[in-house]
């Protein structure tokens, strides 16, 4: 637990492994920033806490493969295109809540993944905070987005 306590923090850009803590020992994690930022970027397995305690145990760094946390091998940083290759992205912070990302982070999260951060006008896309309602929003473009299926909750 100590181990693990020192491994928290934030996702470095050259992380190589982040260990995620599932609720149940076969479900998935959470979808956490984190853990988002390591599909994004790639190249970082996503690996459950046993991986630590199995490093630990052998003196060196086990294998992945008996440790993964459900979201497969890590796909080759830099290898191929990534999930949001050349998309223009919105990350609308008036859509944001309180329990959601900063804006900020999400931007950052769109750049990970290959996307282009773009003012609302020339999106394909946007992303709103998880309560966030059409019927509350004053921005036409965002509602336009919202009803042809391309404005997605964070």
């Amino acid at each position: 637990d100590e181990l693990l306590a020192k491994l928290k923090g934030v996702l470095p850009a050259r992380a190589t492994h982040l260990v995620a803590q599932a609720t149940d020992e076969d479900a998935k994690p959470p979808r956490t920033l984190k853990v988002l930022f390591a599909l994004a970027r790639g190249g970082c397995a996503i690996v459950r806490p046993s991986w630590v305690e199995a490093s630990r145990s052998a003196g060196r760094w086990a294998d992945v493969d008996d440790h993964l946390a459900g979201y497969g091998p890590p796909r080759a940083a830099g290898a191929g295109r990534r999930i949001l290759d050349g998309l223009a992205v919105h990350v609308a912070p008036s859509a944001l809540g309180p329990k959601d990302p900063s804006s900020s982070a999400l931007t950052a999260l769109v750049s990970a993944a290959g996307g282009r951060s773009v003012a609302l006008r020339h999106a394909a896309v946007a992303l709103v905070g998880t309560n966030w309602k059409p019927s509350d929003c004053r921005q036409a473009g965002l509602r336009a987005l919202h009803r042809s299926g391309c404005a997605l909750r964070f």
